[in-house]
Parts: structure tokens; sequence; C-alpha cells
């Protein structure tokens, strides 16, 4: 949605992708990070993605670990559904169509 601000916007998808690959555990193994590293991208959307699912089915993460991990992904959820519906109303009144 950062489309309806923005002209060129491959540059930022690049970018964000990027961060995406590395932080998501796709690359690497996130548990090869250290430990200040580990803890920041615990708090990331991207290890919700690949990383901690894949856990979860490796049995790795449990009880209290996984409780909080649900809560943490539900969290981003909910940010992510309130950002798109913020940004897709502020972006339909911006929005103009062009051409024949």
């Amino acid at each position: 949605m950062i489309a309806f601000w923005l002209l060129e916007i491959s540059t930022v998808v690049f970018i964000v992708y990027s961060f995406e690959y590395f932080l998501s555990g796709r690359v690497f193994p996130l548990d090869l990070m250290p430990a200040y590293l580990r803890q920041l991208t615990e708090w990331l959307p991207f290890t919700y993605e690949i990383y901690f699912p894949v856990a979860i089915f490796l049995e790795r993460v449990r009880g209290v670990e996984l409780a909080r991990g649900l809560a943490i992904q539900t969290m981003w959820v909910l940010i992510a559904f309130g950002a798109a519906r913020l940004l897709w109303a502020r972006g339909l009144r911006r929005y103009q169509a062009v051409g024949g």
C-alpha cells in the first residue's frame, strides 16, 4: 500500500525481503546469532514466518515459550491488520486515476 505515496516501490520491497530472508531463519538458523540479536529478532515479525513454526514442529518450543511466541505473533497480526486498514483508508483518499 506504500504505492499510494511512492511512484517506484521495488527498492522498498527489496529491502523488506532482504530483512525477511535473514531474520526469518530462511538463510541460516537464528540460533547461530549472538544472544542480543536473537532477543531482538524475537520481537520482530520475521521470526514468526518460518523459524517459529518450524521450532514448534520440531518440538523445540514448549510451554511458556510457546505461549509467549504465539502472543507476540498475535500482536504482529493485529498490528499488521490495523496498519493495513489505516493505510488503505488514507491511500484511497489520496488516490487519483489518470489516463483513458
